[in-house]
């Protein structure tokens, strides 16, 4: 135990490049969700307030919860235990390191509880990731950038359409995941990983752009709710944090035996991102709007008058 299991010769690149991002890719999906505290900003009653301790809040949930657990993990199970992702075949099942923790504790009976709990969580976040989609199509029905449908609501105020749909789609990869022992699953992780990654590196050029529009039509920055205080760098180191699994990937995917099908699904988001991104900008005919042309009051709080009440000449 302790820090010896951190010295195994080659311990981190035992599988090679390949085996390195494939952990990568599974270690960033893990991550990936944060964003939906922007989302849960629209429907929150104080968000001003809600979302900055939101926001806190996750920070040290993922310190203590994730960074915490795998450091204890780390020190009690070697990364080449045979029960962990190392099953050869379908019928073969990963136990949980939670679990085995608790098996080497003696405390076998409580890989039940532990078990029952790691189900919640599933649940937890498959609500939240059918939350998070349907409320996102929903908002470009409304935009005018899906098909209008998808904007009806029932009586309660649930998009009905955009539920169902998500749900389908849902269902269908879930289905697929199963086909050719787990091959177009890791094909189908590669690619909900990627467009997340994505999604991160819209935020970030959309964070940099607001910031360069308030500098440039004169806000000050010191009075919004909430402020990255580690802008720019931050945003920077994160913009490579992104970068390096999104090429990283693909070429571990072209070492030895090139994979076709692997290479194919890791570029496969970031393609279809491009081309519906030219799409819509020849189909509506827009540009990219100069800094000064941002509009930064409409919609930014509830006060309509917050931003240009803190106006610095």
């Amino acid at each position: 135990y302790a820090f010896e299991n951190w010295h195994i010769d080659g311990a981190p690149f035992a599988h090679g490049a390949s085996g390195m991002f494939s952990a990568l890719v599974f270690t960033i999906f893990s991550f990936l969700g944060t964003e939906m505290l922007g989302i849960s900003a629209a429907e929150s009653k104080n968000p001003r307030k809600d979302i900055p301790r939101a926001i806190t809040t996750v920070f040290f949930r993922i310190l203590v919860f994730y960074v915490g657990s795998i450091l204890v993990i780390g020190m009690i199970i070697p990364y080449d235990d045979p029960n962990l992702l190392n099953a050869h075949s379908v019928k073969d099942v990963a136990i949980s390191p939670f679990v085995l923790m608790f098996k080497r504790a003696g405390l076998g009976p409580a890989e039940h509880v532990v078990n029952a709990v790691i189900l919640t969580t599933v649940v937890s976040a498959g609500n939240s990731g059918l939350y998070a989609c349907t409320r996102m199509l929903h908002a470009m029905a409304m935009s005018g950038a899906a098909p209008k449908v998808f904007a009806k609501c029932t009586k309660r105020g649930v998009p009905i359409f955009s539920l169902v749909f998500v749900l389908v789609i849902a269902m269908a990869l879930f289905g697929i995941s199963f086909i050719g022992n787990r091959v177009v699953f890791s094909y189908i992780l590669n690619t909900s990983t990627l467009m997340g990654l994505i999604t991160w590196l819209s935020i970030l050029v959309a964070h940099v752009r607001f910031r360069m529009a308030m500098k440039r039509q004169g806000y000050n920055t010191s009075r919004l709710p909430y402020r990255d205080w580690t802008y720019p760098f931050g945003t920077a180191y994160a913009a490579c944090a992104i970068m390096v699994p999104m090429a990283g990937t693909g070429w571990a995917q072209a070492q030895g035996h090139f994979n076709v099908p692997g290479f194919i699904t890791t570029y496969l988001g970031p393609v279809i991102a491009c081309i519906l991104y030219c799409f819509w900008k020849w189909y509506k005919k827009t540009r990219i709007l100069d800094l000064a042309e941002i509009d930064l009051i409409s919609g930014s709080v509830e006060d309509s008058n917050y931003l240009s009440s803190h106006h610095v000449d």
